[in-house]
């Protein structure tokens, strides 16, 4: 019985000491990149709509803004993909009918960007939104030039001001204060 438990016992050792090795870990990683999928045919952002309702001073007003491709002009990303740039229309209706009517096209913003951060021909108008009535009569939007690939963080913003009177003004992203930038 000694000799059957003895032996039992170096078979657990041995299965124990073999199956706790460490093997040699390697810290190189093989992968292969895979190169980008450019389509021959220009891409587009997507048109949307968006209607959006705002109280200023006393009264409601809503804007109204639509972005279709603009089949006229393409643009290129980083790795040679075109798309087609856009054009935004907004439409800002209050209680005694339009304010304001535009359409906006990248060239409209052109004075307006860092051509060292926004390279030309690589951006695109992406897009404009609300973003406050302000204390100081205006209705302000942010309209944004950038990247038109969906995983680009590259765009700059420029403020677009509307007054009661449907008067516009456009700011510098760089002009805008935080304060600005935050709605009241």
């Amino acid at each position: 019985m000694n000799n059957k438990r003895i032996i039992f016992i170096i078979m657990a050792l041995a299965v124990a000491f073999t199956s706790c090795k460490k093997e040699k870990e390697s810290r190189t990683i093989i992968t292969t990149i895979k190169e980008p999928t450019i389509s021959k045919t220009p891409l587009t952002v997507g048109d949307t709509v968006i209607i959006k309702s705002f109280e200023w001073g006393d009264k409601v007003y809503s804007a109204h803004i639509e972005r279709k491709a603009n089949k006229d002009v393409t643009v290129k990303d980083e790795d040679g993909q075109k798309y087609y740039d856009n054009k935004v229309s907004l439409r800002i209706d209050g209680p005694d009918g339009v304010l304001f009517e535009k359409t906006f096209i990248k060239d409209d913003f052109i004075s307006y960007i860092n051509t060292n951060y926004i390279k030309p021909g690589h951006s695109a108008l992406m897009g404009i939104a609300f973003n406050r009535a302000d204390k100081g009569g205006n209705a302000v939007f942010m309209a944004t030039v950038g990247s038109p690939d969906s995983m680009s963080d590259e765009f700059m913003s420029i403020q677009i001001s509307v007054d009661k009177s449907g008067a516009m003004s456009l700011i510098k992203s760089q002009e805008i204060s935080d304060e600005e930038m935050m709605t009241e």
